[in-house]
């Protein structure tokens, strides 16, 4: 491989005019987005060598991978460890996805505790469940136990968990009938599905179940 090289053209890419083709001794060498162009000062005419060109690759690499990430991100909040997996899923180099994540965190881009409250807040409104369940979940998710614990606790604010299990049991009475023992059992098991110790799902059964009575 030689130690130099001359770029002989740098062209706008046809389907991406924010990226660039960059040809060196009049080879197709590789593409660069107009940030890295700009950041290396790359002009036609310019000779580089073998190291300043790795240096080249290397930060479009981590370009793309910042792109990666600002697009998974643009679909829906991800934890910490939600973002690192799925852009190792894409090939990218490890330490080069670590320094992305830690990157995105130190700019306020994740933030693993913002995340997991507002999975609470959602998980609340459409599917309300208990503690125990919630902070279960997120540790699916990746979150630090700490850290999910106390997302949940703030997001549950002053909530009885006895009252959200009531309010499940009024829900699903337009479904299960009060005097039907299969019913009792199917509701017992919804709610335990959920979360909720026994005590609590009995004492909401038996307390939404006798007013009807």
């Amino acid at each position: 491989m030689p130690e130099q090289y001359k770029i002989t053209s740098i062209e706008p890419q046809k389907k991406r005019k924010d990226r660039f083709s960059v040809f060196l001794d009049d080879s197709f060498a590789l593409g660069v987005s107009a940030d890295v162009l700009l950041e290396f000062g790359l002009a036609q005419g310019q000779e580089i060598s073998a190291a300043f060109l790795e240096k080249i690759r290397q930060a479009e690499e981590m370009a793309r991978l910042r792109e990666a990430a600002f697009r998974l991100l643009s679909y829906r909040a991800r934890s910490v460890y939600e973002l690192t997996m799925r852009l190792r899923q894409k090939q990218y180099d490890e330490h080069a996805v670590d320094r992305v994540v830690d990157e995105f965190v130190s700019k306020g881009y994740l933030d693993d505790l913002e995340f997991s409250m507002s999975f609470v807040r959602s998980r609340m409104a459409l599917r309300p469940a208990a503690r125990k369940l919630l902070v279960h979940e997120l540790a699916g998710k990746g979150v630090e136990g700490s850290v999910a614990r106390q997302a949940v606790e703030q997001a549950y604010g002053d909530t009885a968990e006895l009252d959200v299990a009531r309010k499940l049991v009024q829900k699903k009475s337009g479904i299960y009938r009060a005097g039907n023992a299969g019913d009792r059992k199917r509701l017992y098991s919804f709610l335990q599905r959920r979360g909720f110790a026994a005590g609590i799902i009995k004492q909401a059964i038996e307390t939404e179940w006798e007013k009807e009575g």
